[in-house]
C-alpha cells in the first residue's frame, strides 16, 4: 500500500510531491478510508507540501462517502478560507455527502450556490 510506496521512494532518495500525495489520498478516499486520507494529509503538511483543489477534493470525498456532511462542509469552508477555488468536482462531492446522508434539500442548497 501507501507505506510500501513511501518506503521505496525514501530508499531511492525521493520525496513524495503533491501529485503523489493527491493520488494516494484519492485511492484512500475512493475506498471510504477517511483515516487513511487524514493520515496522508497530516504527513503531507509535515513534509511542507501545500494542498491544492485536488487534495481538498480527496479529503472531501472521504467524508462524503460516509455522508458526514458536517465534516465535509468544514473541509469545504477551510478550502475557501485558504484561498483555494472550488471546482465542479468539489461541489459535486459536497452534494454527494448530502445525498449519502439522505438530505436532498442539503444537496439542492449546494447546487444552488455553485458557480454556473
Amino acid at each position: 500500500g501507501a507505506e510500501t510506496l513511501f518506503a521505496r521512494m525514501e530508499k531511492d532518495g525521493l520525496q513524495p510531491d503533491l501529485v503523489t500525495w493527491n493520488n494516494i489520498m484519492q485511492a484512500y478516499a475512493r475506498s471510504g478510508d477517511h483515516c487513511g486520507v487524514e493520515d496522508c494529509w497530516e504527513r503531507m503538511e509535515r513534509a511542507g507540501v501545500k494542498p491544492d483543489a485536488f487534495t481538498y477534493n480527496a479529503l472531501l470525498q472521504a467524508h462524503a462517502v460516509k455522508g458526514n456532511t458536517h465534516k465535509a462542509k468544514e473541509i469545504f469552508d477551510q478550502m475557501h478560507s485558504k484561498g483555494i477555488r472550488s471546482t465542479h468536482v468539489t461541489y459535486n462531492t459536497l452534494m454527494q455527502a448530502y445525498t449519502n446522508k439522505g438530505d436532498p434539500k442539503g444537496a439542492e442548497r449546494v447546487f444552488n450556490q455553485m458557480e454556473h
